[in-house]
């Protein structure tokens, strides 16, 4: 009996661990530079808001213009994530990939909440592992809007998944976004955060990744 059991024990293990290996999600935000990919496969997706013009003439041409931290190029970085896609887009390349959008609870399975923990990394605040702040609060970690997807590596989840906590935004399944971006908060890049959109809702700070 104690054998059978013993057995059984290692067999769960077993389904468990596969399962784990199965369905993995991206390490890093999905980028501009992989996404062009898709635009150029599926040309009749939309593109992300700001890969166009996105300021008016009267902004482009004011003092304001010189002075802002964010011009044509801002979002468009090849290895930074890509921004302004509505949920429809974000799921359409996860299914490209022969991937899928994560559900909120996978989404925060990998970022650490299995623990209770606060943020990917923990229970204790540092901006030196999240970029936070941007526009809205103090900026400290170095960046007013997104950091490279490959970046934070301090504040990575223990499932080793980087900017799970601010950078971007990121769509669940569930239609509402997750994990705060450089725009937020501390408490709003907590593991428990999240924002419900319309699921047309662009924004130059909502992303997303995909898991398998």
């Amino acid at each position: 009996m104690l054998r059978f059991c013993v057995v059984l024990m290692a067999l769960c293990c077993s389904l468990i661990a596969k399962a784990d290996t199965l369905q993995k999600i991206d390490t890093i935000e999905v980028t501009n530079k992989a996404y062009t990919e898709f635009i150029t496969a599926h040309p009749e997706h939309k593109l992300p808001k700001y890969w166009k013009e996105y300021r008016s003439a009267f902004f482009i041409n004011s003092v304001a213009s010189k002075l802002s931290p964010f011009n044509e190029n801002t979002f468009k970085k090849p290895d930074h994530p890509v921004v302004g896609v509505n949920w429809y887009s974000a799921k359409a390349y996860c299914k490209w990939r022969g991937k899928k959008l994560p559900t909120h609870a996978q989404w925060m399975k990998y970022a650490g909440d299995s623990d209770g923990r606060i943020w990917p990394w923990g229970n204790q605040w540092d901006y030196k592992k999240a970029n936070t702040g941007g526009e809205k609060w103090a900026e400290n970690d170095g960046y007013t809007y997104s950091a490279p997807s490959k970046s934070f590596e301090k504040g990575m989840s223990p499932y080793n998944v980087l900017n799970m906590a601010g950078n971007v935004a990121e769509w669940v399944e569930e239609k509402r976004v997750v994990g705060g971006s450089s725009n937020s908060s501390p408490s709003g890049v907590s593991i428990k955060a999240y924002i419900e959109r319309d699921a047309e809702y662009r924004s130059f700070d909502i992303g997303f990744r995909c898991i398998k």
